[in-house]
C-alpha cells in the first residue's frame, strides 16, 4: 500500500497542513495588521477629541496671561518723609 492509498483509506490519520502551507498565515497577519492600524487611528481620534477642551482653556489662559503681563503694574507710592517736614521742625517732634 502506498502513502496515497493509505491516506485515501484513512483520511482521519493524515495531519492538517500548517498555516504557512495553506497560505492562511499571510491572511491572518494581514488581518492583524489592519486591526492594529484601526485601533491606532481610534486612539488618535479619541486623544484629539479629549484634548480639545484642554487646548481651548490653555489658549484662553495664555491669552489672558500675556495681556496681564504686557500691562505694567502701577507703582505704589512709598511713604518717605518730605524734606519740608525737616525744615518745619516736625521731624524732631516739634510742631
Amino acid at each position: 500500500m502506498s502513502l496515497m492509498e493509505y491516506r485515501h483509506q484513512y483520511p482521519h490519520t493524515s495531519s492538517d497542513p500548517t498555516l504557512s502551507q495553506s497560505s492562511l498565515l499571510a491572511q491572518v497577519l494581514e488581518r492583524q495588521h489592519k486591526r492594529a492600524l484601526k485601533l491606532a487611528l481610534r486612539r488618535e481620534k479619541r486623544k484629539l477629541i479629549l484634548a480639545a477642551p484642554a487646548k481651548a482653556c490653555a489658549w484662553m489662559w495664555l491669552a489672558l496671561k500675556t495681556t496681564f503681563q504686557q500691562r505694567p503694574a502701577k507703582a505704589v507710592p512709598q511713604a518717605s518723609p518730605s524734606p519740608s517736614y525737616a525744615f518745619l521742625g516736625r521731624a524732631n517732634g516739634r510742631v
